[in-house]
């Protein structure tokens, strides 16, 4: 089913927002090549990314791939329907998105079997499904080849701090801390991690450590207020 323009409304877009979509889709269905289409869906994503419309991005990828199957169509399809899975609320809208994704992250290693991106985020939507060691085991295999792959880390962070294994946790995220030094998000998990293993005191070194390595540019500035804010509750 087609999103229309009521949808639009819902999330509050402006009206000229709702006029670019009203002009672009019939740019976007009518169009005769993979570059115009893609070049109209791209435009279409400016403008639901920002209303976090995740679910119009990955309708619009899903037509384009169907009409010019490629692996870059492909893969602009199944990581649209990979952040639908992510952010849903829904627990059936979780899986159907889930299911979406797999269909087309398979697609692709059909093509490019060592294609790694597309094996981690396959195995991540394994893991909400009856045979989640399936999915860890693809995500352990990238990680067996490729020892410092951020995505499999982040990955395996994440699901030893969902099964309770906060010692596994703090290993990943400190290993992608050290590949990656301003990786605020492995910070934050990591500070979340040592909490829940009673270590806040550490936990508050490490982000004041990660914190002082910081400049003083716009970016930086923005990270340090996310650790902050962190801080900020765990001191309370």
């Amino acid at each position: 089913m087609q999103p229309d323009v009521a949808e639009a409304h819902q999330v509050a877009l402006s009206k000229e927002q709702i006029s670019q979509l009203e002009r672009l889709r019939p740019l976007f269905f009518n169009a005769k090549t993979a570059k115009e289409k893609s070049a109209y869906f791209d435009s279409l994503s400016i403008v639901f990314r920002p209303a976090n419309l995740i679910d119009s991005i990955a309708f619009y990828a899903e037509n384009l791939a169907t009409q010019f199957p490629t692996i870059q169509t492909y893969f602009a399809t199944a990581d649209a329907y990979y952040d639908v899975f992510s952010f849903a609320m829904n627990e059936q809208k979780v899986k159907s998105a889930a299911e979406k994704a797999r269909i087309y992250y398979e697609k692709i290693l059909a093509q490019a079997p060592e294609n790694s991106a597309a094996k981690v985020k396959l195995g991540v939507t394994y893991t909400i499904t009856a045979t989640p060691m399936q999915g860890i085991k693809m995500i352990r295999e990238v990680l067996e080849k490729e020892p410092d792959n951020q995505l499999a880390l982040f990955n395996l962070g994440l699901l030893s701090m969902q099964s309770g294994q906060y010692e596994k946790a703090v290993e990943r995220f400190e290993r992608l801390l050290v590949i990656n030094p301003k990786d605020v998000n492995s910070c934050l998990l990591l500070g979340q991690s040592l909490v829940n293993l009673n270590k806040g005191k550490e936990a508050i070194e490490r982000m004041e450590k990660f914190k002082a390595n910081l400049s003083d540019s716009p970016v930086d500035t923005e990270i340090k207020q996310r650790i902050d804010v962190f801080l900020a509750d765990l001191r309370k």
